[in-house]
């Protein structure tokens, strides 16, 4: 008994330790595979099946994600492997998208706690409007792939992968 209260309290520890490291993945997951499935959101999870991109081409897509210039997009909503347990210090993170393919990501402040090395982050994003994917800093050790679920004026839902877990962000407009 003994035994499994510390292993399932050595996993809960990890993953409440990871959970607040997501922007570190390399790997991407489709909104449409088995592990995207139509969850209660009174359970604090994401139904992205639910989800539109309203965008009718390319540059279409472009102006939804970056405006003319830049757009600020605020987290609304964070689940890892389905759930928000561990995710609250993700609601205050900040992307900003600029046209010219740069953006900048800042973690906010209720993860000052949590050692986390890349607090902000800048580089590329690149669009793959066919395979609706956005890329970060393709091609560099930092690379990280995320499907777009949807996309709105209003809204932004990616989804990917971090160390075998789905994440799911939604965004909003600041």
């Amino acid at each position: 008994m003994k035994k499994s209260i510390i292993y399932s309290t050595a996993i809960l520890l990890l993953v409440s330790y990871v959970a607040c490291d997501v922007s570190e993945s390399d790997n991407s997951l489709s909104p449409n595979s088995s592990n995207s499935n139509n969850n209660n959101a009174d359970q604090g999870t994401i139904d992205i099946a639910s989800k539109v991109i309203v965008a009718t081409d390319s540059i279409n897509f472009r102006t939804l994600l970056a405006d003319t210039v830049s757009k600020v997009w605020k987290t609304s909503s964070f689940t890892l492997a389905g759930s928000t347990a561990f995710t609250s210090c993700r609601l205050d993170d900040i992307f900003t998208f600029h046209v010219d393919g740069r953006y900048d990501y800042s973690r906010g402040k209720e993860c000052d706690n949590i050692e986390d090395v890349e607090q902000n982050r800048s580089g590329n994003w690149e669009l793959d409007y066919t395979a609706k994917k956005l890329y970060f800093d393709r091609g560099t050790s930092k690379q990280y792939v995320a499907d777009v679920a949807g996309l709105q004026e209003s809204e932004l839902t990616v989804v990917g992968r971090w160390s075998r877990m789905e994440v799911i962000g939604v965004y909003t407009p600041n």
